[in-house]
């Protein structure tokens, strides 16, 4: 079929259905064709991209609302009645931007909002169902074609919801004000802020995603290949944290603390510890901790400085060890060729 046959057909098409803003999709076929080939794509590759003409209208006759996609569950979904609680809710939302806050009404609110040329918007629709306690909400490709329009998924859950499950790739996420027993967050690139978070475990994994995070209570374990995390006024048992080149700032209040940092710089402000564990490459990490009694530091060094401080005056330097009291708290320090200091206050 010939790019003229494929658009004939389709404006015939859209004319026996009547769909809406037929023009208008059109235009935007024809701005496909025109910068896929400025681009070197032939025209069988650029109709392929788009997929057939049933596809497109089957696409277009789902979509009732292209600009905005409402779902809201109270127990039963627009299909069917949920036979099992929800205790989990897994998300994908690919390059959507997301925002998980508390319901009200301790309901599941899912509401897409898509922004862009027409062609765009109804390029991915939202899609939510139930299978045994799991709740899904996902944004998807209807026919693969890229585009640049601007997602935003908004989702409300009740409070002390079990487990929420989010991933994405390019897309921003908030989460705030809500109470979960455990939160996994996987992203690529997307920034994200979580405010006001109680949960029991946080695991956060991403690849070059920058994350802030501000009174969160609860366990946190994080794998960042480059990303940065910016953590002011949290606490819970434990906090580990690997990373290979982000930077690492942290102010709170935590039992256990697990550092193991390649190149990143780490900065920290902590509270009393039962143990400490840093084993740094390349960056500098500066740490101070309030509690200065009862502590027993072990530092080792290649060729960085790893420095122990009490009051500017320097108790370790390079390698060695120090007895402060009766300790009860454990603080090991490693570095092959990053600086590390420690300050009692």
């Amino acid at each position: 079929m010939t790019k003229d046959t494929y658009m004939k057909t389709l404006r015939e098409r859209l004319n026996q259905l009547n769909i809406e803003g037929r023009e208008e999709i059109l235009n935007d076929f024809e701005t496909h064709f025109t910068l896929g080939k400025a681009n070197g794509h032939s025209d069988d590759e650029l109709m392929a991209s788009l997929g057939s003409i049933e596809e497109i209208l089957e696409s277009y006759e789902n979509l009732q609302s292209p600009n905005n996609e409402k779902i809201q569950v109270h127990g039963h979904d627009q299909k069917k009645e949920f036979t099992h609680k929800i205790t989990t809710i897994d998300i994908s939302a690919r390059h959507a931007d997301t925002k998980i806050s508390t319901s009200s009404d301790g309901g599941f609110h899912v509401d897409l909002y898509k922004e862009g040329k027409l062609l765009e918007r109804l390029s991915h629709t939202l899609i939510a169902y139930q299978e045994e306690a799991t709740f899904y909400v996902k944004v998807l490709p209807l026919f693969p074609h890229k585009t640049s329009g601007q997602y935003d998924l908004k989702i409300q859950v009740p409070n002390g919801l079990p487990i929420l499950l989010l991933n994405t790739s390019s897309g921003s996420g908030t989460l705030k004000h809500i109470t979960v027993q455990e939160i996994r967050i996987n992203s690529a690139s997307g920034d994200f802020r979580l405010m006001d978070i109680i949960s029991e475990r946080v695991d956060i994994e991403v690849a070059s995603s920058d994350f802030q995070l501000i009174n969160v209570r609860g366990d946190m374990y994080i794998r960042s290949a480059s990303g940065d995390f910016k953590i002011e006024q949290s606490n819970g048992e434990n906090f580990d944290y690997q990373s290979a080149s982000g930077d690492l700032s942290l102010n709170g209040d935590f039992e256990t603390i697990h550092i193991n940092n390649v190149s990143g710089d780490v900065d920290a402000q902590l509270k009393l510890i039962h143990q400490m564990n840093i084993s740094n490459t390349s960056g500098d990490i500066h740490i101070k901790i309030e509690n200065k009694d009862d502590l027993q530091i072990s530092t080792s060094s290649l060729n960085g400085d790893c420095e122990v401080y009490q009051a500017d005056k320097v108790l370790l330097n390079k390698t060695g060890q120090v007895q402060i009291g009766e300790p009860n708290t454990m603080i090991k320090l490693k570095t092959i060729s990053g600086d590390i200091r420690l300050d009692l206050e």
